[in-house]
């Protein structure tokens, strides 16, 4: 009997298996008939098999789906947070993918990155490459900036490579750059002398995000020529976002002064000296005539914020107490800003100062689509009281919120008024001590029932050498809904209560991330925790570790 989807042209019934997970696509339909096996073989195959994927998904990938596409993959993005790159590079060989436009490496170990870095120029359609390192296990960018420059900016072989991405914690050093095809650049750092080197090298540059350092060496004197008709090398050069350090401001208008082709600018500065109306009209009104757009921030809290709208990236910062916000842009373009609000940032301060709500009152009818809460505590006690925190529902929806993050220890026992009124809140980031407090060690009924009902994704931090109480762990049996779990510990031995309580709602949770802040997870205690999931009759739960052994994931 056949099913009505085969009756459907090839067309629509392409159309179809594009929207289909490559999972589903190759353990569901793979296989039905020949004619469906035909056509999935003509689909183009996108490959995510970063932390996204439970272990289990992330194993019937490796066994059931890549190798049946491998010809047909066009994007791999891989991570190694949890050593995953390294079980991958033990079943396939990056160069196998012959057709990949695409690639993505989020925390590569050292020794992961050389392995595949060195076969980069087997891919020969590679368009785009991405690679973010910028969790716990950072990379020694002192022992692989080499690899990193030969094997991107030296490799000749890569004549497609049109689109970089390198997001690291500090800067590249960039010694022996070559002539590149590269047209969009996207680099977290580098040094202000090696940034004129490689714009040398880019001649088919169109769009470049970079923050860039000062000297390596801060005595080095100026050489102001060395940016002298820098424009002429990459003459398609016209969208540039520029952030730099303590670089100077004569130094940076000697740069720009020399792209006379730029039609976007956007800079972020934070020496007080960039902050000059007058130097910045003078100097796009004389030699940037092309520039369509310019966008500009200066953010340092002791002195003051100074941005434009919109930016770049969509945030913008304001200052609702105690200082008034001057601002030029009309009414019309702050509503179209405020609309787009969707997270706020806030710190609280002890000095209980009234709102100036002048300022802020033509964007408390409009601010009603933030989903996300950020705060962050400057109070010096338990008991101070924050006037924020009764000003908020004047500002926000509060049953709007969807996430909460609390980044500090102190805040006041009012933080409760605010927990109630996010009576749709799903995501709470919350430091252990904070919430103890707040729920007064989880006797406070009406707020342990709002938690109950509605907390799915629950992170908690240890400040200092806290130790988990197992009284108040077994009280957490509250959050009868969370599905997600993200827990930091100080001594390992709290993990066996932690884990015997997990496992009675095992079954409920998807992901369960234990961080260990001192030590690391034994080889003993690796193989005692299969055999304890094993003994448990959890057959497959998947575990895996970082490559550090100081981060643990239970996924179900």
């Amino acid at each position: 009997m056949t099913s009505l989807l085969e009756h459907l042209p090839n067309e629509i019934l392409l159309d179809i298996f594009q929207y289909l997970s490559p999972r589903i696509l190759f353990q569901c339909i793979y296989n039905l008939n020949f004619r469906f096996n035909q056509l999935i073989h003509v689909l183009k195959v996108p490959i995510d098999i970063g932390n996204i994927l439970s272990k289990r998904l992330f194993n019937q990938y490796c066994t059931c789906v890549i190798p049946k596409c491998l010809s047909q993959i066009i994007s791999l993005k891989l991570s190694d947070t949890y050593d995953r790159i390294t079980q991958f590079q033990k079943l396939f060989q990056i160069d196998l993918y012959i057709n990949l436009r695409l690639l993505v490496m989020r925390d590569p170990t050292q020794d992961n990155l050389q392995l595949i870095l060195e076969k980069l120029s087997k891919l020969k359609y590679l368009e785009q490459l991405q690679i973010i390192s910028l969790g716990r296990d950072k990379l020694d960018l002192r022992q692989c900036s080499k690899i990193l420059v030969e094997s991107i900016f030296c490799n000749y072989e890569m004549i497609k490579l049109r689109l970089v991405k390198l997001a690291f914690y500090d800067s590249i050093l960039l010694e022996g750059i070559q002539i590149s095809n590269i047209e969009y650049l996207n680099m977290s750092g580098c040094y202000i002398n090696e940034f004129v080197i490689l714009l040398k090298h880019l001649p088919k540059l169109k769009r470049l995000i970079i923050h860039v350092y000062n000297r390596r060496n801060f005595d080095d004197p100026i050489d102001y020529q060395i940016y002298e008709n820098i424009g002429q090398y990459v003459p398609y050069l016209t969208n540039l976002e520029l952030n730099v350090t303590h670089t100077q401001f004569d130094e940076t208008e000697q740069l720009l002064k020399n792209i006379p082709q730029l039609k976007k600018l956007a800079f972020s500065a934070m020496l007080i000296s960039y902050a000059d109306g007058i130097r910045w009209e003078k100097l796009i009104v004389s030699f940037l005539p092309l520039l369509e757009q310019f966008n500009y921030k200066h953010s340092s809290p002791n002195e003051f914020l100074l941005y434009t709208i919109p930016r770049p990236k969509g945030s913008f910062k304001t200052q609702l107490y105690e200082i008034e916000t001057k601002s030029t842009a009309t009414s019309i373009t702050m509503e179209k800003a405020y609309k787009k609000i969707d997270s706020l940032n806030i710190t609280l301060n002890d000095s209980n100062l009234p709102l100036i709500l002048r300022q802020f009152s033509d964007a408390v009818d409009r601010v009603r689509n933030v989903k996300s809460l950020s705060l962050y505590s400057r109070l010096t006690s338990y008991d101070n009281s924050s006037a924020i925190l009764h000003d908020l529902p004047k500002l926000i929806p509060l049953a709007n919120l969807k996430h909460l993050y609390l980044y500090d220890k102190l805040y006041p026992k009012s933080l409760e008024l605010l927990l109630k009124g996010a009576s749709n809140l799903s995501s709470l980031s919350i430091q252990y001590d904070a919430l103890l407090r707040i729920t007064d060690y989880f006797t406070n009924n009406e707020l342990c029932s709002i938690l109950t009902k509605n907390i799915t994704s629950l992170t908690l931090h240890i400040v200092g050498d806290e130790r988990i109480n197992i009284k108040i762990l077994k009280k957490m049996y509250v959050f009868e809904n969370l599905r997600y779990l993200t827990i930091e510990l100080n001594n390992i031995s709290d993990i066996y209560i932690l884990l015997s309580l997990l496992l009675r709602k095992m079954k409920n949770f998807f992901d369960v991330i234990i961080l260990l802040k001192t030590g690391s997870f034994s080889e003993d205690f690796q193989f005692w925790l299969i055999d304890y999931f094993k003994i448990q009759y959890f057959l497959e739960v998947g575990i895996e570790y970082n490559n550090a052994h100081t981060r643990l994931l239970i996924s179900c």
